[in-house]
């Protein structure tokens, strides 16, 4: 596997594990606490794009096209059996709420980031070991180091 691509596995692990131990955090704590949602929302954004960055990655290396958006980059891991349909489908709503996270801050629902950390999680954390499964096969026909 590429060193950019172990780098951005292990950042989204790294995310991945800083969400779980926030994951248990009842809601009213959570509105209450400005620094733990803006922390949480930073790395749900970072995960959401780390698998983006791997998805297109892994697309690439595998010569399964050119993805222009995350939402193509989902439809093609989908195509060739690396993501079911619902992780995929789940990979989309994800990347719309990372485009809420990065475009629209200023109407970002705490709810709706509470609901993804606590009801999406492992959802997010399948995905992410799917597109390891997927980079880790693809590595001997990469050819880079």
């Amino acid at each position: 596997m590429p060193d950019i691509a172990a780098r951005k596995l292990g950042r989204l692990r790294e995310e991945l594990a800083f969400l779980r131990g926030h994951a248990q955090v009842p809601l009213a704590q959570w509105a209450g606490d400005g620094m733990l949602r803006r922390s949480v929302e930073r790395a749900l954004q970072t995960a959401i794009e780390a698998c983006i960055d791997l998805g297109r990655h892994l697309v690439l290396v595998a010569r399964w096209g050119e993805p222009a958006t995350g939402r193509e980059v989902a439809g093609a891991l989908m195509a060739h059996g690396v993501l079911t349909e619902a992780q995929a489908r789940l990979l989309g709503e994800m990347i719309g709420f990372r485009n809420i996270l990065v475009h629209e801050y200023d109407v970002v629902d705490e709810t709706a980031v509470w609901a993804v950390l606590t009801r999406h999680l492992d959802d997010l954390c399948a995905i992410g070991a799917a597109l390891a499964r997927g980079l880790s096969a693809a590595a001997p026909a990469d050819g880079a180091g």
